[in-house]
């Protein structure tokens, strides 16, 4: 973000390709990178979801500067007998106790057809995973 809005960046950009738009950090977030995840999300994840009949999802909590995320990974093994691994992204989480956490996994894994297809979870150590129970 900070490289789109650095001064020297732009300059020399624009004095090398005069036509290069630089957009800004609302415009990068909000719609440019919205755009790409739906991309890879449609063309990549989903089709490869397709193939997952029964599956394990490993997440983690991840604090960012906006407060809490959830990494979530599905593996399984596709009709090659290949390993997959797909990274579902990174989820904002408002409250971090066990109870919210099982119903946030629950919602996201409900939107990706997953939710009956998971024979296992693997989580960290945390406290606030203590009590998790999906």
């Amino acid at each position: 973000m900070s490289s789109i809005e650095n001064p020297w960046l732009k300059q020399l950009v624009m004095h090398e390709i005069p036509k290069v738009v630089f957009p800004s950090c609302h415009h990068l977030v909000k719609e440019i990178l919205l755009r790409m995840v739906s991309k890879i999300m449609d063309n990549h994840v989903f089709l490869a979801l397709i193939h997952c009949f029964i599956c394990i999802a490993s997440f983690d909590l991840w604090m960012s500067h906006v407060g809490y995320n959830i990494l979530m990974v599905i593996s399984f093994i596709d009709f090659a007998w290949q390993c997959v691994h797909i990274i579902m992204g990174l989820f904002e989480i408002q409250n971090t106790s066990g109870v919210n956490i099982v119903e946030q996994m629950k919602s996201l894994l409900g939107s990706f057809g997953l939710l009956d297809k998971v024979m296992a979870y693997v989580k960290d150590e945390g406290n606030n995973l203590a009590s998790l129970i999906i």
